[in-house]
């Protein structure tokens, strides 16, 4: 008997069948709770208590004691908001039945900052736009499942923060990536959903600590996620994000043809009738291709004076009708060897009696 429990430590066990206790049935049953979803400052909960229509619930920080009583509630779920980034709270609810309440049963959580998850990214709200920041500071909420896809999946290992841009017009970004560390990476996908479980629109990676940068065309109306992490370790990176309109794409297919001991041809695949563009060679990427490089009117152009056997790297860039400079591509290239020059002598002959 519940409410007259037993008081003595001896007792006696026998074994009986088909026995049916009375009275010492739950007609209240108790709430069972689910987080249905939760942001940086807000936290959606629901429960289900079968055959149950009046409840109270209880908001407090965890660490707490249990509560007292309750504010009533009829729903079965609840928006909390106004929540504080970082702070640990715990709810509860219990079943208020008519002649009875259940146990106070809870669920805990901590609101993250926005950017740590998709459903509350960080809004990328005109272009151009740029951030500095480190993942660190987001937590590690996503690791690559996709499988088939272009590019690797394992820089989605570590830390990572999420950005999403809803674009308005057609156009293409120009995407920067500049990490403060090895092993990072940034991925674009085209949906909350698919972070981490399907496969991105494009990504660039990176072991070395070198900048990223790609070319993203987008449809108005259309959502891009970026998320940037790193292939453990390190476990967090910080980085400098910059995405802007790209006014003119970089020209594509840079080849070399023709090449000799002392000279080299390049070639490439133009843009727009009248477009120009800055050619240099050099074995790392130009600071500033506008100030150190050559014009081109045409789409070829060659290299002369130059050393047998030696490896060069050439850098072109294309000239936008504002005056910008669209992104950088590159190709290398190997002279050949110097033919060696022979001398034929003829030998006079002395006849021998």
């Amino acid at each position: 008997d519940p409410y007259n429990p037993v008081t003595t430590s001896s007792y006696l066990r026998e074994s009986y069948a088909n026995i049916t206790f009375e009275g010492i049935t739950q007609s209240c049953s108790n709430p069972i709770l689910s987080l249905d979803n939760l942001t940086s400052n807000s936290a959606s909960i629901s429960w289900n208590a079968p055959d149950v229509s009046n409840f109270e619930y209880v908001l407090q920080e965890t660490g707490g004691d249990i509560p007292s009583s309750g504010e009533s509630i009829i729903e079965t779920s609840i928006e909390l908001s106004d929540l504080s980034q970082g702070l640990s709270y715990e709810f509860f609810v219990r079943s208020v039945c008519e002649n009875e309440v259940t146990d106070w049963f809870s669920i805990s959580f901590t609101p993250p900052p926005t950017g740590s998850i998709a459903s509350d990214p960080i809004i990328i709200d005109s272009i151009p736009y740029s951030a500095t920041d480190d993942t660190v500071n987001y937590g590690d909420d996503y690791t690559n499942s996709a499988t088939g896809c272009n590019g690797s999946g394992s820089y989605l290992g570590g830390d990572d923060v999420v950005y999403l841009y809803q674009a308005s017009q057609d156009m293409t970004l120009l995407v920067t990536l500049t990490p403060d560390n090895t092993w990072t990476g940034i991925y674009v996908y085209a949906s909350a959903e698919d972070i981490g479980t399907a496969c991105w629109i494009i990504n660039s990676t990176n072991s070395a600590q070198v900048e990223s940068s790609f070319e993203l065309p987008v449809s108005s109306g259309s959502n891009y996620y970026f998320v940037i992490s790193s292939f453990p370790s390190p476990q967090n990176i910080s980085y400098s994000l910059s995405i802007e309109e790209l006014l003119c794409g970089a020209p594509t297919e840079l080849v070399t043809t023709e090449i000799s001991d002392v000279s080299g041809n390049v070639s490439w695949s133009g843009l727009d009738d009248g477009t120009t563009y800055l050619i240099e060679m050099g074995d790392d990427e130009p600071a500033d291709i506008s100030e150190s490089g050559t014009i081109i009117d045409g789409s070829s152009y060659e290299f002369n004076d130059l050393n047998s056997q030696t490896t060069y790297t050439v850098w072109l860039a294309a000239v936008c009708p504002d005056g910008s400079i669209s992104a950088l591509i590159s190709t290398s290239f190997t002279t050949a060897i110097t033919p060696v020059s022979y001398t034929h002598l003829t030998l006079p002959t002395k006849r021998i009696v």
